[in-house]
């Protein structure tokens, strides 16, 4: 079974629909059948290769079970839990699969086989994590900085304010009424009187 990337699909058979269900490669030993082109929006990155660029060509891997093949026991493969399945449930099945292989295939590359599940984005911000979190940390530092400032200009503009305050206080304002109005000109329109 193969999947085409849609640029690829459109390079090659111009998105022809008539060519999903035949037969990739003819000549070749290994003939995989078309099953599906990718969507026009579909964003792929390479998690499973170093390479950052999409393949082109999906192809479903089959494993040969002999004992020849079994001795490279490496390999990275993408897959996602069924609906209602957790983490932890996953792991234990893929722990007794481990178990299983040592028992059955006692060769020098599975002395330490084990298979690890872990979710696509821890593995894909592994790297940069500590990056991200002192950028993080950067931004925080800076946004308490900025507030300081506020908080001082704040100040700073109450305390030269603060004769303007005491006045409308001795004419009566109540502490609410005061830093509203702010303007001289409302100040003084008001009477001084009730």
């Amino acid at each position: 079974m193969a999947v085409l990337s849609y640029e690829y699909f459109q390079r090659r058979y111009g998105l022809n629909p008539n060519v999903l269900g035949q037969v990739l490669n003819t000549n070749g030993p290994f003939r995989p059948r078309l099953l599906a082109c990718s969507l026009r929006a579909f964003s792929c990155t390479s998690v499973l290769s170093e390479r950052r660029t999409c393949p082109e060509v999906w192809i479903a891997n089959r494993l040969n079970y002999d004992n020849a093949n079994r001795k490279s026991v490496s390999i990275r493969a993408l897959g996602r839990l069924k609906d209602g399945v957790s983490l932890e449930r996953a792991q234990a099945a893929a722990d007794n699969v481990a178990a299983e292989t040592r028992k059955n295939f006692v060769i020098e590359r599975t002395a330490g086989y084990a298979i690890r599940i872990e979710p696509i984005r821890q593995h894909l911000v592994s790297e940069v994590r500590p990056a991200i979190l002192a950028l993080m940390g950067a931004v925080i530092f800076l946004l308490l900085i900025a507030c300081a400032n506020v908080a001082n200009l704040l100040l700073v503009r109450a305390s030269l304010r603060e004769r303007e305050l005491a006045v409308r206080a001795a004419i009566g304002a109540t502490w609410w009424l005061s830093p509203v109005s702010c303007s001289p000109r409302r100040f003084c329109s008001r009477p001084l009187a009730p």
